[in-house]
């Protein structure tokens, strides 16, 4: 078992790399160089948040940066280290590697769950855009010290994380000045499980579903990602009537970037 702070935590999802009308998509195959890696490269994208709603929250606008700033080995891959710099003065590292139309992330097992991705451990397919679906992950899991509503419990969940291609669209670099087609890829994020309050046996119901969209450019890399905004929602005990709890989302768009 391992713990977790609070059952919203989970939808803290990580955009873990990035930084219009739908057309056609190309189809299964050989793919462009969506995944760009070398060290060196780098991307600055800005981002906005969402509310619940989906609209965009005035004042939020934020200028992130990520740099790929080593190389390195990692369970028989060869890996790329990219930090990711926020505007807030925060910190993001994440290795990554490309090979054949696959990206792949890799995840240190956490002490702590605050996200959940943080139920996934070693290399992760991420995209495959050689492909129309693919399954990212489908892990079980059991949490303790968990809290919703209040409560505090045990959480027996099902994560299961699915890809999927979807068409493309134009997409501009303002600081480039540069318009380029992007493909978009599409992450469809369920958690189903039953919480446990201490003291009792009976468990409540839960599920969450949450969508991440992102559109890549040969030879470029990620130019724009989409977060959609997000519910958790707990089947209470009757008479009592289901709860809910909802979650804003994010987008950011590629501004400049340097590819070797």
């Amino acid at each position: 078992m391992r713990s977790v702070r609070k059952l919203g935590s989970l939808l803290l999802l990580v955009l873990l790399w990035g930084c219009a009308k739908e057309e056609s998509s190309t189809g299964p195959g050989t793919a462009p160089n969506y995944f760009p890696l070398a060290v060196g490269n780098w991307w600055v994208s800005t981002t906005v948040q969402l509310d619940t709603n989906g609209n965009v929250v005035a004042g939020t606008e934020s200028r992130d940066s990520m740099v790929i700033v080593a190389q390195t080995q990692l369970e028989g891959r060869t890996g790329f280290v990219a930090v990711t710099h926020h505007q807030n003065g925060t910190t993001d590292t994440t290795v990554l590697s490309a090979s054949g139309g696959k990206l792949y992330l890799y995840f240190h097992a956490p002490q702590e769950v605050e996200s959940p991705f943080d139920l996934l451990t070693g290399w992760v397919l991420w995209i495959d855009a050689t492909q129309a679906q693919w399954t990212t992950a489908s892990v079980s899991d059991t949490l303790e010290g968990v809290e919703l509503r209040g409560m505090r419990g045990t959480l027996m969940m099902q994560l299961t994380i699915r890809g999927s291609r979807g068409g493309t669209t134009s997409v501009t670099i303002a600081e480039k000045n540069q318009t380029v087609q992007a493909q978009e890829f599409v992450h469809t994020l369920q958690i189903q499980g039953t919480f446990v309050p201490e003291g009792q046996s009976a468990g409540i119901p839960v599920q969450l579903t949450q969508t991440v969209r992102s559109w890549f450019a040969g030879n470029i890399g990620q130019v724009r990602s989409r977060q959609e905004p997000s519910a958790l929602t707990a089947q209470l005990p009757p008479p009592l009537p289901p709860w809910q709890e909802k979650f804003g989302g994010e987008q950011s768009v590629l501004v400049n970037y340097r590819v070797q």
